[in-house]
């Protein structure tokens, strides 16, 4: 297994993958219409999660001020 798990179902929020209530649907490959996998389906309650962990990190950590810092997370 590599970084992302077996189990579509799951959410990158806050650092960890976080299993999700809204199940998943199809992802299709737009040129072919073909099926390529499948994505987990978020939740109100996930999108809130996941903006309150962006909001935390944006007040807490030295994102906002700090360029290099950004520049290193970013590579």
């Amino acid at each position: 297994m590599g970084y992302f798990p077996d189990d579509t179902s799951a959410l990158f929020i806050d650092g960890e993958l976080r299993p999700t209530d809204g199940g998943t649907y199809p992802v299709v490959n737009p040129a072919t219409g073909e099926q390529i996998g499948h994505a987990a389906n978020g939740t109100p309650g996930d999108a809130d999660a996941a903006i309150a962990a962006a909001r935390r990190a944006y007040d807490t950590t030295d994102w906002t001020r700090d360029p290099a810092f950004r520049a290193h997370c970013l590579r």
